[in-house]
């Protein structure tokens, strides 16, 4: 029995030893990597920069894309967290609104690699004096646009709440923009349209700035926005009695000689209609082809309103000789 704890206490004393020595084992590692990534480094990082915001009336020609090696010297901290945790901010947007840029000769510009330094140091998290580059300029293409001055048309999709709608004329402010791009490309464009707005259950006026649809690998603008308004209001249907009129130089006896129009018109313009307001001509071409009953065309109606049905819409005549 003495045997067995024996060795039972020596199972349990090997057991702590190697527990110990792992643990320092663990230990010294840790304060090993700790002095290794506190030392500096100078490693290699490879940038994709890409020029953006090109201005609108210039296209640029040659691929807004290239590669700058840039050299960086810092901890061992900073490179495993730029190396392994930021790897997706290797690309670097260069906007010609921020960075400046200078002309070459006719189409060909330059960027100077030190006025991106300073975005490359927050990119990396890592002072500018720690940085070296390659190159000392980056090199594009941008070639001059044809412009032309084109209508803005609103495509909308819009649903009015029972007895509403639309009052006037869709503003659209401007209404006209103007357009850069290539001749093969302006000439197919007659209008730019807005992005579409789609609304329903209307019954109030609409005020909005509105994106306009445009296709950036195509064509350009000044104008990205324009306003767009849309006057509602609340419509009644009614009815009056017109007299129907003939061309002058018809020698014929109308039956009946005036017809019922039915018509939508804003509330606020109700008491304006009257039995002048609406023109109703008798269509006489069908009299050359001896046609029983002439159609009756409404030829004028008042702004706002909208005739829904005549009644009768077509009436029977005779000639007079």
């Amino acid at each position: 029995m003495e045997k067995e704890n024996s060795e039972t206490g020596k199972i349990i004393n090997r057991k702590r030893r190697f527990l110990t020595f792992f643990i320092f084992i663990i230990i010294s590692s840790f304060f090993w990597l700790i002095i290794k990534l506190s030392n500096d480094y100078t490693v290699t990082f490879r940038y994709s920069i890409t020029i953006v915001d090109v201005p609108v009336d210039k296209w640029l020609i040659e691929n807004n894309k290239t590669e700058l090696r840039t050299i960086v010297t810092t901890t061992g901290f900073n490179l495993l967290k730029n190396n392994y945790l930021k790897t997706n901010k290797r690309n670097l947007n260069v906007s010609l609104l921020t960075v400046p840029y200078r002309k070459l000769n006719k189409n060909n510009y330059y960027i100077s690699t030190q006025n991106i330094i300073d975005q490359i140091a927050n990119n990396l998290s890592v002072e500018e004096a720690a940085i070296s580059l390659d190159e000392t300029d980056i090199r594009f293409t941008l070639e001059g646009q044809l412009s032309v001055d084109v209508p803005v048309i609103v495509r909308i999709k819009i649903n009015y709440k029972k007895q509403y709608n639309q009052y006037g004329k869709i503003h659209v402010e401007p209404d006209f923009v103007k357009i850069y791009g290539s001749e093969t490309v302006l000439d197919t464009i007659k209008a730019v349209y807005t992005e579409e707005i789609n609304l329903t259950e209307v019954s109030s006026n609409f005020t909005e700035q509105v994106k306009l649809d445009m296709n950036p690998t195509l064509i350009n603008s000044d104008t990205q926005y324009v306003g767009v308004e849309i006057d509602v209001e609340k419509f009644t249907e009614s009815s009056i009695d017109i007299p129907i009129i003939k061309s002058q130089n018809s020698n014929i006896k109308l039956f009946p000689e005036s017809t019922k129009v039915y018509y939508l018109v804003a509330l606020k313009d109700f008491d304006q209609i009257n039995s002048n307001s609406f023109t109703i001509m008798a269509d006489t071409t069908g009299i050359s082809f001896q046609s029983r009953f002439l159609p009756l065309l409404p030829i004028n109606s008042p702004p706002n309103s909208k005739i829904i049905r005549l009644d009768p819409k077509q009436v029977e005549y005779l000639i007079v000789k």
